[in-house]
Formats: structure tokens, C-alpha cells, sequence
């Protein structure tokens, strides 16, 4: 599902904004990435709320998680296609091992060496210690010229599998800490808030095209995810509620955060006298904040709507199939 909907947001994106408002299909491509995957947080949340079937639950979870990835990966490695001029199969796959394999390498010791020495970091200096290690780990691997990103991203991953990693590794068990949890909780909300601020502090509103070009986006979005959703459920229990998979369809963090990484990478290059042929398309880059702003929060109108008619919609059908059977 997540593989899938992917690559059709992806393309569908570099389509539509190619031949409908005249932009370079890339950076559609790249919004497209930024802006394809649904929010872990926000959709988490909803979902219990709603009090729906454990399978749901699970399954929008992992599809969150995963898409998340994908959409870091993907927009580093567009952005490098963007940057290269470069764009076929054969030059992604690459973009991914030479761009990436410094990063989950640094990522993966780093992460073992850490759980490794987690229980003996005091408990009053565990955040702080954790925190310059991230630091220690971006900065490390940005200078060995790999992606800090994922790196970070790696790190994260096994530190969130603690106990897993202790039991291959064959590491001396510790009393569970919650400090790991804490950490990343109040990490999230540091960055959540950060970011959304940032991202209303850079975005200047009132472009009709930016707009114009969000709503076209998140009404392909949805399209696209009802066909993903048919498809991947299709003679599973799940298939009768792929209308309400389909309306949980929010966007979040991740969207805010990498919205502006593309504008600000190329943006340097050029400050630095490096490709200067992209400055063509610094205009359409800059647009992206704004794009990916106005997507939040028509994503988020959009699943505030069409889920109570979903829920309904399915309380009606259930109703009816309860009538005939009497």
C-alpha cells in the first residue's frame, strides 16, 4: 500500500503539475515526496479516537511510518536528480546507495553503540546526552559527505527497537527506562512547533496560483489514494472500509519540515557559485512552502469532512444489510 501509493502520488504530481500549470515536472516529483505520505502523529490520533477495528488501527500505522521514510528518501534523492539534471532509474538507484550508504552505515554503529552505552548515561543527563549525540552524528556524517538525514533517521530507528538490538547483539539487559519515549515525545513537539511556526513565518499567503495548485494536488491525492487503497485491500476485511482508509488522509510534520529542503539546498549551491542553471527554477522552488502549507491544511479540512460521511456512509450500509437479512 504505502510502495504503491507512493509511486503513484510521485508521478501523478509530475504529471499534473507539468501540464496543467507549466512547472518543471521534478519539482513536482519532489512535492510529490514532500507531500504524498499521510501524517504518523495526526492519523494515529484520529483513528483512536474514532474507536475503529484494531486492523485499521494497524494498518494506517504502518502505512504512517512507512511513508514517512519514503518521503525523506525520495526527496533527498529528487532533489539530487534536480540538482544533477540527471533523472532515470539507473542514476535513482545509485542516488540511493552512494547517497545514503555513509549515513545508515555511521546510522546503524552509531545506534548500537549507543544502546550499547545507554545504561550507563545517568538519568538526570540522558536527554542532553542524547540530543549533542544526534548532533555528533548529522554533523559527522554531513562532513564525510553523506546524508545526515539518514543517518539520524537510522539511529533513531534503532533506538527505538532498543530491546531488539540488546537481544542480537547479545547486550547486557537493563532496567527499561521511559526516558527513550520521553525523549522523543518532547523532541516531537520541540520540532512540531518549530517547524509549523517556521513554516507560517516564511510562507506569505495570498498567491490564488499556490492555491489553486494545492487543491489540484490534494483532489489527485485523494484520487489516488482511493485507487491505492482498492487495490491493496481488495479481497481482505478491510476492503469495506476503504472509504474511511481513504478519507484519513492527513498531512503533517513531515510535510512542513521537508517542504523547504529542496528551496534552501539549491539555494546554496547557487550562493556558492555551484549550478547556476537552477536559478531558473528558484521561483517555483520558493512556491513550495506555500504549496505544502496550503496542503496541510486542505488535507486536514478534507479528513475533518469526508470521515464522518465515511463512518456514517458505513453505518447506513451496515443498517440496510441488517434490514434485508430480517
Amino acid at each position: 500500500m504505502s510502495t504503491l501509493i507512493t509511486i503513484f502520488v510521485v508521478l501523478g504530481s509530475a504529471a499534473l503539475v507539468y501540464y496543467l500549470f507549466g512547472m518543471d515536472p521534478l519539482i513536482g516529483a519532489i512535492f510529490g515526496a514532500i507531500a504524498g505520505g499521510i501524517g504518523s502523529t495526526t492519523t494515529i490520533s484520529i483513528i483512536r479516537s474514532l474507536n475503529t477495528s484494531k486492523g485499521i488501527l494497524n494498518f494506517l500505522t504502518l502505512e504512517s511510518s512507512i511513508t514517512d521514510v519514503y518521503s525523506i528518501i525520495l526527496t533527498l534523492v529528487l532533489t539530487q536528480a534536480l540538482i544533477s539534471g540527471v533523472i532515470d532509474l539507473q542514476t535513482i538507484s545509485q542516488g540511493i546507495v552512494g547517497t545514503f550508504s555513509t549515513g545508515a552505515k555511521i546510522g546503524i554503529l552509531a545506534g548500537v553503540l549507543y544502546v550499547a552505552i545507554l545504561s550507563r548515561i545517568e538519568r538526570g543527563y540522558s536527554y542532553m546526552m542524547t540530543f549533542a549525540f544526534v548532533l555528533l552524528i548529522y554533523a559527522l556524517v554531513s562532513f564525510l559527505g553523506g546524508s545526515g538525514a539518514i543517518a539520524v533517521l537510522i539511529f533513531g530507528i534503532i533506538l527505538g527497537n532498543e530491546k531488539s538490538i540488546r537481544s542480537i547483539f547479545h547486550l547486557k539487559t537493563q532496567v527499561k527506562k521511559p526516558f527513550i519515549k520521553e525523549f522523543q515525545s518532547e523532541i516531537s513537539f520541540f520540532i512540531r512547533t518549530f517547524f509549523f511556526v517556521y513554516l507560517g513565518i516564511i510562507v506569505t499567503l495570498g498567491s490564488l496560483n499556490n492555491f489553486t495548485v494545492a487543491l489540484a494536488l490534494m483532489l489527485l491525492f485523494l484520487l489516488l489514494r482511493y485507487i491505492s487503497v482498492t487495490i491493496s485491500t481488495f479481497k481482505t476485511q478491510l476492503y469495506e472500509f476503504k472509504n474511511l482508509l481513504t478519507a484519513i488522509n492527513p498531512r503533517g510534520l513531515a510535510t512542513a519540515v521537508l517542504a523547504t529542503y529542496p528551496l534552501y539546498t539549491i539555494q546554496d549551491l547557487i550562493d556558492k557559485g555551484q549550478n547556476g542553471h537552477l536559478t531558473v527554477l528558484i521561483g517555483q522552488l520558493s512556491s513550495l512552502p506555500e504549496i505544502a502549507f496550503y496542503t496541510i491544511i486542505l488535507s486536514i479540512i478534507f479528513t475533518t469532512i469526508l470521515t464522518p460521511l465515511s463512518l456514517n456512509r458505513k453505518k447506513e450500509s451496515n443498517g440496510t444489510k441488517k434490514n434485508i437479512s430480517q
